[in-house]
């Protein structure tokens, strides 16, 4: 087996906390972008073809759970033989959940990301209907509250976890920030042009998107661990839905 394709050692006395990550050797760079490659490709052609079916023959309750549990699979396990295969650290250390948190980081942008959920406020307030008690209780449902929840926290261990880190290794960290920022609004692309065609529509979408996107890469940064960008993310989605948004 050729020396650019051996599995990386996985040393018990590698030091989680506070290093550097190591660099990024071209054959994992090439292995990254085809890891994140395939993984966003299906999960794209599943919500441009699939989602549209599901969501009118699948009862929703079935659905939900269906679908968190279709990204675990599809978006964790590439990710996982990828760390396993090029990054010589634990893979909790690799996906930034248990770095150790920059208190200083993570009190500045904090400020950023309240900012953030106060404009969403303002516009949403503004632009949508406040929903009815049903559609509160609802949302407010346990069981709801931890899809939402579960779903931020697989968006954030894909992209500001798995995909910056990685990034990390071999680009600037405003570089690095920009690509997931924008990938993350065009994750969002596919299930909106499926179910309601392309058209105005789509700018609000894609302008909060990429705000969003860039606030979370800020807080992650920032805070040197991805659990604050998860939290961020699930206040985010779930106030949204509170407030009437989609």
């Amino acid at each position: 087996m050729p020396a650019s394709t051996q599995p990386v050692a996985h040393p018990e006395g590698l030091v989680d906390r506070g290093d550097a990550p190591p660099p990024l050797d071209p054959a994992a760079a090439r292995a990254l972008w085809f890891t994140m490659g395939g993984v966003l490709l299906v999960w794209a052609l599943h919500n441009g073809f699939l989602l549209p079916w599901e969501m009118q023959n699948v009862d929703a309750e079935v659905l939900e759970p269906a679908l968190i549990a279709a990204r675990a699979v599809i978006w964790l396990v590439p990710i996982a033989l990828y760390l396993r295969r090029h990054d010589p650290r634990r893979a909790l250390v690799a996906l930034g959940m248990t770095t150790r948190l920059n208190w200083r980081g993570l009190a500045w942008s904090a400020l950023v990301a309240a900012a953030h959920l106060a404009l969403i406020t303002l516009v949403v307030r503004a632009t949508t209907p406040p929903p009815d008690d049903a559609a509160l209780a609802k949302t407010l449902a346990p069981l709801h509250i931890v899809y939402v929840a579960s779903k931020a926290a697989l968006e954030e261990i894909q992209l500001r976890g798995f995909l910056l880190g990685q990034l990390l290794r071999y680009m600037s960290s405003r570089r690095a920030q920009v690509c997931v920022a924008v990938l993350f609004m065009l994750m969002h692309w596919p299930s909106r042009l499926a179910l309601d065609g392309f058209g105005i529509e789509l700018l609000p979408l894609t302008i909060f998107t990429l705000l969003l996107g860039t606030v979370l890469g800020i807080v992650a940064r920032a805070s040197n661990n991805v659990i604050p960008a998860i939290g961020l993310h699930f206040a985010n989605n779930l106030l949204g839905e509170l407030l009437g948004g989609s």
